[in-house]
């Protein structure tokens, strides 16, 4: 319960802190170098199966669905971390 009440106030900051710690796990970048305007298909490189584990990790830690064609149109980290947020205020 504690949970999902903080997961329904995450601020942005919370989430893009959460989304780099998981990008660094998956992918062994520098959660340091990811900024707002980091692209999924060039600076942030995920091969299909990193992108499901990123996909997966997201929806259980936020306790949301994430449409994998929603997060590529996005493209940018900022743009993702956004759609993250706003899924996170409407569940």
């Amino acid at each position: 319960m504690v949970q999902e009440a903080a997961q329904q106030t995450a601020s942005i900051e919370e989430v893009k802190a959460t989304l780099r710690r998981l990008i660094g796990e998956i992918t062994d970048l520098d959660p340091d170098s990811i900024t707002d305007s980091s692209t999924l298909d060039e600076d942030i490189p995920l091969p299909s199966i990193q992108f499901v584990e990123l996909q997966t990790a997201i929806e259980d830690i936020f306790d949301i669905q994430l449409d994998p064609v929603e997060v590529v149109e996005r493209n940018t980290f900022g743009a993702v971390a956004a759609l993250i947020c706003d899924k996170v205020r409407a569940s």
